[in-house]
């Protein structure tokens, strides 16, 4: 929905990239986190450990979607210089690319914050990327 608000603004396509695509929780869609404490005790005392290889039950882990940014990031280079791409995503999928495109080691990844509804801005060339913006949300005040 975001991004097609955003595309009817500036008259441009969206793009579905599946590799962008949130996080699969597995068993724990849906539910409330203290549905999940009761149903998985395990799963709320592993979380906040940042750990990359961390899973959710029947679902994706950290490292899974990571794969799924990095094969993000290849289709992306093959974008000219000087074009922009804008990137609607959750926030787990916007930190992992914060993450390489610095580079910060994905350990870091839960360090990032983006709020819903933020803008950060990465530019990229020959030499890295540079973060101008993160997590700005003044436009929804």
């Amino acid at each position: 929905a975001t991004a097609g608000i955003i595309a009817r603004h500036h008259q441009q396509q969206v793009i579905i990239c599946p590799e962008l695509l949130e996080i699969n929780f597995g068993k724990v869609e849906g539910l409330s986190f203290n549905e999940i404490g009761e149903r998985y005790p395990e799963l709320v005392r592993d979380w906040p450990r940042r750990d990359p290889s961390f899973r959710f039950p029947e679902g994706e882990s950290i490292s899974d979607l990571d794969r799924r940014v990095v094969k993000f990031l290849g289709r992306l280079e093959k974008h000219a210089p000087e074009d922009t791409v804008l990137v609607v995503a959750h926030a787990g999928v916007l930190r992992l690319l914060i993450c390489h495109l610095l580079p910060i080691d994905i350990w870091h990844w839960r360090q990032l914050r983006t709020d819903l509804a933020s803008l950060s801005i990465v530019d990229t060339n020959s030499q890295g990327a540079k973060l101008n913006l993160l997590n700005d949300t003044s436009h929804l005040h």
